[in-house]
């Protein structure tokens, strides 16, 4: 005999009724609201964080900086970044005349200038070594600087010695073509050639300042105008040397002594004097860049004088008379001789007849 069971009915949506319960409803989530209570801050708190952070930060900005300069100080010991003010080399060598060479004019440039020993390569301020060479009375210009790796180059222009201011007692005072005074302790006149003297009229002497700094422009010791006359008439003879001593010009006067200038003399009347190797007297007139409107320029005064240097036959005069320039009837200039009496002056041509 068989037992069967009874077979069992699918629920609706594939449940069984046996199983799930559908009763219980299903939970839900509900929003929580979290009520805060209100707080108040604390200034006294909030300050001291600020101090204690910004005491932290100054503490190391300061560590840092010493550390920096600490470094910085000790790098700038090592020898590849000091230069000794006396290996500093110059493009072109000091003048043979000056005494002492090379050696010497670093020494005293930085006496001068008041400069250390020893120059710091990495912190040497902008100008500093243009300045240390401008204010020494030898140099008359600064034309380049050049920093190669661990050295200093300088490209100098030299004054040069072109004229003599000569004193009573051996006294002189030594000028360039700008009127500056020169130490003339640092030449050596073995291997200078003879400067020009400068002088005043017996009448109207050339009376120094008693102070006259290397390096400045020389001053007379005269009082109101007559000084500032000298001061001027210097200079300008200083301008007139400077040109007669370019290179070419001293060439053609050691083969012609008329056109040797040995002195030139300041007159308040007329102008600049030059009596040159045969004693021979000759008006020149204004200075370089200072003549008048009816005067030609230094140029064509030289080569009007060479050409009566060597053409000229007799240039000797009386003691007195002198030379001039004068313009001819060919709308030229030539020398002529004037000849000094005390009520009138007169001139014949420079041929020598």
């Amino acid at each position: 005999m068989e037992y069967r069971n009874s077979p069992r009915i699918a629920a609706p949506e594939g449940r069984l009724d046996e199983v799930i319960d559908d009763a219980a409803p299903r939970p839900r989530l509900r929003r929580l609201n979290f009520v805060t209570a209100p707080r108040h801050i604390d200034m006294t708190r909030v300050i001291l964080a600020g101090l204690t952070l910004l005491s932290i930060v100054i503490v190391g900005l300061y560590l840092g900086t010493h550390a920096f300069r600490s470094a910085l100080d000790l790098l700038r010991r090592q020898p590849q970044y000091q230069l000794g003010f006396h290996e500093i080399k110059l493009k072109h060598d000091p003048p043979i005349w000056f005494r002492g060479g090379t050696a010497s004019f670093l020494k005293q440039v930085r006496a001068t200038a008041g400069e250390s020993e020893v120059l710091p390569l990495l912190e040497l301020e902008k100008g500093r070594i243009e300045r240390d060479f401008k204010v020494f009375p030898w140099v008359d210009d600064v034309r380049r600087i050049e920093y190669p790796p661990g050295g200093i180059e300088v490209d100098l222009a030299y004054k040069i010695p072109v004229a003599v201011i000569p004193f009573r007692r051996g006294a002189q005072i030594v000028v360039d073509a700008h009127g500056h005074v020169l130490p003339s302790e640092d030449i050596d006149p073995k291997t200078l050639t003879a400067l020009v003297k400068i002088m005043g009229t017996p009448d109207v002497p050339l009376v120094p300042s008693v102070e006259n700094p290397p390096g400045k422009t020389w001053k007379s010791g005269a009082a109101g105008a007559l000084g500032a006359r000298q001061d001027r008439a210097v200079v300008g003879a200083a301008k007139l040397a400077g040109f007669l001593d370019r290179p070419d010009r001293r060439q053609e006067a050691e083969v012609l002594p008329a056109l040797r200038i040995v002195t030139i003399i300041t007159n308040e009347d007329r102008g600049l004097f030059v009596l040159n190797a045969e004693d021979t007297n000759i008006l020149w007139g204004g200075a370089p860049g200072d003549e008048g409107a009816k005067e030609p320029s230094a140029e064509a005064k030289w080569q009007i004088l060479r050409k009566w240097a060597k053409d000229a036959g007799g240039r000797s005069l009386p003691s007195g008379d002198f030379w001039k320039f004068s313009p001819s009837d060919r709308a030229s200039w030539e020398l002529t001789a004037v000849r000094t009496s005390p009520r009138k002056e007169t001139a014949r041509d420079g041929s020598g007849s």
